[in-house]
Protein backbone atom coordinates (compact mmCIF):
# COMPACT_ATOMS: atom_id res chain seq x y z
CA UNK A 1 0.00 0.00 0.00
CA UNK A 2 1.17 3.19 -1.04
CA UNK A 3 1.54 6.45 1.56
CA UNK A 4 0.01 9.62 -0.28
CA UNK A 5 1.40 13.04 0.14
CA UNK A 6 -0.50 15.93 -0.06
CA UNK A 7 0.28 19.68 0.39
CA UNK A 8 -2.05 22.09 2.35
CA UNK A 9 -1.24 25.95 2.08
CA UNK A 10 -3.25 28.35 4.29
CA UNK A 11 -3.57 31.91 4.59
CA UNK A 12 -1.74 32.74 8.07
CA UNK A 13 -3.46 34.32 10.66
CA UNK A 14 -2.16 33.73 13.31
CA UNK A 15 1.37 35.53 12.78
CA UNK A 16 2.25 39.02 11.60
CA UNK A 17 4.55 39.22 9.21
CA UNK A 18 5.92 42.56 11.55
CA UNK A 19 6.36 39.96 14.43
CA UNK A 20 8.25 37.87 12.55
CA UNK A 21 10.74 39.62 10.69
CA UNK A 22 13.43 42.09 12.22
CA UNK A 23 14.42 44.44 9.13
CA UNK A 24 11.93 46.77 7.62
CA UNK A 25 13.56 45.44 4.08
CA UNK A 26 11.87 42.01 4.85
CA UNK A 27 8.73 43.14 5.67
CA UNK A 28 8.22 44.98 2.94
CA UNK A 29 9.33 41.90 0.36
CA UNK A 30 7.58 39.55 2.19
CA UNK A 31 4.33 41.57 2.00
CA UNK A 32 4.91 42.38 -1.70
CA UNK A 33 5.28 38.46 -2.21
CA UNK A 34 2.22 37.73 -0.19
CA UNK A 35 0.21 39.99 -2.76
CA UNK A 36 1.38 37.82 -5.50
CA UNK A 37 1.25 34.41 -4.11
CA UNK A 38 -0.68 32.32 -1.45
CA UNK A 39 2.80 30.92 -0.49
CA UNK A 40 3.89 34.48 0.18
CA UNK A 41 2.89 34.59 3.97
CA UNK A 42 1.50 31.15 4.87
CA UNK A 43 1.00 28.23 6.72
CA UNK A 44 2.40 25.24 5.04
CA UNK A 45 0.43 21.13 6.22
CA UNK A 46 2.12 18.29 4.89
CA UNK A 47 -0.87 15.36 5.38
CA UNK A 48 0.02 11.68 5.12
CA UNK A 49 -2.35 9.31 4.31
CA UNK A 50 -3.75 5.46 3.63
CA UNK A 51 -7.42 6.42 2.51
CA UNK A 52 -9.49 7.88 4.95
CA UNK A 53 -6.21 7.59 7.59
CA UNK A 54 -4.10 10.99 7.94
CA UNK A 55 -1.34 12.60 9.80
CA UNK A 56 -0.36 16.05 8.84
CA UNK A 57 3.00 18.68 10.01
CA UNK A 58 2.06 21.87 9.57
CA UNK A 59 4.56 25.11 9.65
CA UNK A 60 3.20 28.74 10.47
CA UNK A 61 5.11 31.80 9.43
CA UNK A 62 6.29 30.61 5.96
CA UNK A 63 7.16 32.56 2.77
CA UNK A 64 8.03 31.24 -0.45
CA UNK A 65 7.49 31.98 -3.94
CA UNK A 66 5.86 28.91 -4.88
CA UNK A 67 4.75 25.64 -4.06
CA UNK A 68 7.87 24.31 -5.93
CA UNK A 69 10.12 26.77 -3.86
CA UNK A 70 8.44 25.03 -0.81
CA UNK A 71 9.66 20.87 -1.77
CA UNK A 72 13.03 22.47 -2.77
CA UNK A 73 13.34 23.67 0.97
CA UNK A 74 14.69 21.46 3.50
CA UNK A 75 11.41 21.96 5.24
CA UNK A 76 9.32 19.89 2.85
CA UNK A 77 11.61 16.66 3.59
CA UNK A 78 11.35 17.03 7.02
CA UNK A 79 7.84 17.30 6.98
CA UNK A 80 6.95 14.75 5.01
CA UNK A 81 9.25 12.26 7.36
CA UNK A 82 7.51 13.60 10.29
CA UNK A 83 3.92 12.89 9.07
CA UNK A 84 4.77 9.96 7.50
CA UNK A 85 6.16 8.68 10.90
CA UNK A 86 3.18 9.83 12.78
CA UNK A 87 0.70 8.13 9.96
CA UNK A 88 2.90 4.69 10.95
CA UNK A 89 2.64 5.11 14.40
CA UNK A 90 -1.61 5.36 13.83
CA UNK A 91 -1.23 2.29 11.62
CA UNK A 92 0.72 0.70 14.57
CA UNK A 93 -1.97 1.29 17.31
CA UNK A 94 -4.52 0.45 15.39
CA UNK A 95 -3.19 -2.98 14.39
CA UNK A 96 -2.32 -3.21 18.28
CA UNK A 97 -5.97 -2.57 19.60
CA UNK A 98 -7.58 -4.96 16.91
CA UNK A 99 -5.30 -7.57 18.15
CA UNK A 100 -6.43 -6.80 21.63
CA UNK A 101 -10.40 -7.02 20.43
CA UNK A 102 -12.40 -9.81 22.23
CA UNK A 103 -16.18 -10.54 21.02
CA UNK A 104 -18.73 -9.77 23.53
CA UNK A 105 -20.08 -12.88 24.46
Amino acid sequence: MTINIKIECLPENCISIEDSFEFPEDIQTVKKLAEITEWGWCTVCVIASIGDLEARECLGGCSFRSEQDFKDSGYYADMVQSATEQLKGKVAYIIDTVKELKPIS
